[in-house]
């Protein structure tokens, strides 16, 4: 359990391309977690919500405004918090894996907390090396060593070397600094943990036993398509990121049909629950047909020669859409020939974990799921 004390109160957020989505909770020594309020904030990257000029400054006035009003309705629900986690999707986050070695001064003085302290400020350093706008927003310790050998906390041990791999996440310094101000007002005592999709990923996969096996993750979310390797070590790769994703058969239907993103936004949830009238539905299918081929030559082009996996497992809102999943599994029979595994990865896989059991549900809320859970 990441806790001693008996019960934590936990602001999970999923910053998404469509959304940020948030779960407050009461996370026991027992792993389960009580959620007692689910905040979402639509957000629109792109489209006429986002004028040309100054966007970058109009992207983060619009997390700002969101991210004010989510710690203001958090403080509402429950007025003290032991913890803040927070996830970046793509494309808000870069993640960099350093491996470092040093030869120790003195191999027969036990290694100390300041050794390790000091060689993680080093890696961090060289982790935004090169770049003033990114900052170090999280840190994963994959694996220590002392004189090579592994050791899951090198404090104590004696030798002539000490190793450290580590996975960092690196987000706009900006960004970062904005979320830290919208909290100061209203919990300035709590500290913000931050994590990249990938990592988040991981804990789910684990959780849900599909990481000792090599598959392809692909995670469709509002702007963005993620493809993740998974080995059979447990070892998770973020590959690429293929700008195409929900919204992006949205601002398809609403061109198409010369209607607003909001209408077509409506539809394709009607269309995604088969409660659309026989000849809208046609139409719709006809225009969803022409981008999921788009989708899938993006893919293809973005897999080049790399050899897939038979498992894939499709997460993100994509999941809940069978388009996706007709066009994955027709496009791996004609193109290369394999019947694919082809499984959806939901937050339903959690739910023994959640009170009440469909707190959290769908493809979409995987991330804020595992994130309510696992991370630290």
């Amino acid at each position: 359990m990441l806790y001693s004390k008996l019960s934590y109160t936990v602001l999970a957020v999923d910053i998404g391309t469509a959304s940020i989505s948030a779960a407050v909770s009461e996370r026991g020594s027992d792993g389960k977690a009580d959620i007692l309020k689910i905040l979402r904030y639509p957000v629109r990257l792109v489209g006429p919500a986002v004028p040309r000029h100054n966007g970058g400054e109009q992207t983060i006035a619009l997390f700002l405004s969101s991210f004010k009003k989510l710690f203001a309705e958090a403080h509402k629900v429950k007025r003290k918090l032991d913890k803040i986690v927070i996830s970046f999707a793509d494309p808000f986050f870069v993640e960099k894996k350093l491996t470092k070695k040093i030869l120790r001064n003195n191999a027969k003085t036990p290694v100390s907390h300041e050794e390790i302290k000091d060689l993680i400020i080093q890696m961090e350093k060289e982790a935004c090396d090169g770049n003033q706008e990114l900052v170090v927003g999280g840190r994963e310790i994959i694996l220590m060593k002392v004189n090579g050998y592994l050791v899951g906390n090198p404090v104590g041990y004696k030798g002539s070397s000490l190793e450290i791999s580590a996975a960092f996440t690196l987000v706009s310094k900006y960004l970062k600094d904005y979320i830290e101000q919208a909290k100061e007002s209203i919990f300035s005592y709590v500290e913000i943990s931050y994590y990249s999709d990938t990592r988040v990923l991981w804990h789910a996969l684990k959780a849900s036993d599909n990481l000792f096996e090599p598959a392809l993750v692909i995670d469709i979310g509002g702007e963005i398509s993620s493809l993740f390797f998974v080995d059979s070590a447990g070892s998770i790769e973020h590959y690429a990121a293929m700008p195409f994703g929900i919204r992006t058969l949205e601002r398809r239907i609403a061109a198409f049909s010369k209607i607003s993103f909001d209408d077509a936004e409506a539809i394709l949830k009607k269309f995604t629950i088969e409660t659309l009238d026989p000849a809208l539905k046609m139409k719709i299918a006809k225009i969803l047909d022409i981008a999921s081929r788009d989708w899938w030559m993006l893919f293809k082009d973005t897999m080049k020669e790399e050899r897939i996996p038979k498992k894939i497992l499709l997460t993100g809102g994509g999941a809940g859409f069978s388009i996706f999943i007709e066009t994955i599994k027709l496009n791996f029979k004609r193109y290369y020939d394999m019947e694919v595994d082809l499984q959806a990865m939901k937050a339903e896989a959690f739910r023994d974990f959640l009170k009440p059991p469909d707190a959290i549900s769908g493809g979409g809320d995987v991330t804020l799921a595992a994130l309510t859970l696992y991370a630290e």
